[in-house]
């Protein structure tokens, strides 16, 4: 049975991300590129449709119209090849290689482009949830795999530095003087548990990796990641995490989600189920 996250991933399709053709700013293949260019950054766009006979002829992209010696848009068009072609059921993660390598996708619709998707697409709600569940699936499955490991929490504790972990016994006094408290790991926010696997043999070695430093490295990104999905107002996609970061990060996240979910099943199967749709 697939987890809810992958679940999730099939509904986020490229009909659901894309710009549909009938909103879009279009160019027009005859006119200057350094004309449109001007069109493109007053809208604050990065691509447009490209048009000539009333036909689109595919997209044109901002940076290279701004910079080409090319006298016509239609020399800077970047053609609708299978390259760039997805169809409109294509779920996420199968766009995410298209988008890094081209910087749009043409959503094909049928027979017809029916609009399209550029990386820009991924701030949107709709993409951040799949990388929200997928995370929230792995900090599940973490503090899982922390109580069966640590039957005395506060042995967990000891892989924190003090700081955190008096942070984590304060939280957790705290809520059960609210009469709300589960326990310690139900305290610690997602670095803390990391930290947890990165300072125990045992959970490091279920995610591949023999080093606390290795682990570390790997896991650097999700925390910023967390809180970038969490939040609106925090760029999800930008200058600090690209196309290609995003799918390096995916793929990472994919093996560690999968790698404990496979002990969990047998350590806590009511948990495991209760990440499946």
């Amino acid at each position: 049975m697939a987890l809810l996250y992958e679940a999730m991933a099939a509904t986020i399709t490229a009909k659901r991300l894309q710009t549909p053709l009938s909103q879009a700013l279009w160019l027009d293949a005859g006119e200057a590129p350094r004309v449109a260019a001007v069109k493109l950054a007053e809208s604050d766009y990065d691509q447009a449709p490209v048009r000539e006979d009333g036909e689109l002829r595919g997209l044109a992209l901002r940076s290279t119209l701004e910079h080409t010696r090319a006298r016509t848009v239609r020399r800077c068009t970047v053609p609708l090849t299978t390259a760039v072609l997805v169809s409109a059921e294509a779920g996420l993660p199968s766009l995410l290689p298209v988008l890094a390598l081209s910087h749009f996708a043409c959503v094909l619709d049928g027979h017809t482009v029916s609009g399209f998707v550029t990386p820009s697409d991924l701030n949107k709600q709709l993409a951040r949830t799949y990388f929200f569940l997928m995370i929230a699936s792995l900090e599940v499955l973490l503090g899982s795999l922390i109580r069966s490991t640590y039957p005395d929490l506060e042995q967990a504790l000891a892989t924190l530095t003090p700081a955190r972990a008096d942070f984590a016994r304060g939280r957790l006094l705290r809520d059960q003087k609210l009469n709300v408290a589960l326990d310690l790991v139900a305290e610690m926010d997602l670095t803390d548990l990391l930290r947890v696997v990165a300072g125990t043999d045992r959970l490091r070695g279920l995610v591949g990796h023999a080093s606390k430093t290795s682990f570390l490295a790997a896991s650097r990104h999700l925390p910023d990641l967390r809180h970038s999905v969490m939040h609106p107002t925090r760029a999800f996609l930008g200058a600090d995490r690209d196309v290609s970061a995003l799918i390096a990060i995916e793929s990472e996240l994919r093996r560690f989600v999968d790698a404990c979910m496979a002990e969990v099943d047998r350590s806590d199967p009511w948990v495991a189920a209760s990440l499946t749709g």
